[in-house]
């Protein structure tokens, strides 16, 4: 079974047109390291500078890959646009699964 993280992040107001352009546009190669360490989806939603990251992972090959993955050039490359992007007086909020609708 996937395991699946929310987050809650704030942007900077001036900083959310250039998130949506990177997302409209993410990297192949992000992509192929991201699969490669056993992240099976992303997805991001904005409303305002308000911004949810959920992130579903397969265990069995993520929970070895990760360290691997936080020394990734291009992950690391990615994460520092991201940063340049979000509002530094906001701590990132790691949200709960409280409920998942089982599968049919």
């Amino acid at each position: 079974m996937t395991e699946r993280t929310a987050m809650l992040v704030k942007l900077k107001p001036e900083g959310v047109d250039a998130y949506l352009e990177y997302h409209r546009n993410v990297w192949s190669e992000l992509e192929a390291v991201y699969h490669a360490a056993g992240i099976t989806d992303i997805s991001c939603y904005v409303s305002g500078t308000a911004l949810v990251v959920t992130i579903e992972v397969d265990p069995t090959i993520h929970d070895e890959a990760k360290a691997a993955l936080a020394e990734n050039e291009v992950e690391r490359a990615w994460q520092a646009e991201m940063l340049k992007l979000r509002d530094p007086s906001f701590a990132q909020v790691t949200l709960e699964e409280v409920y998942r609708l089982p599968q049919a």
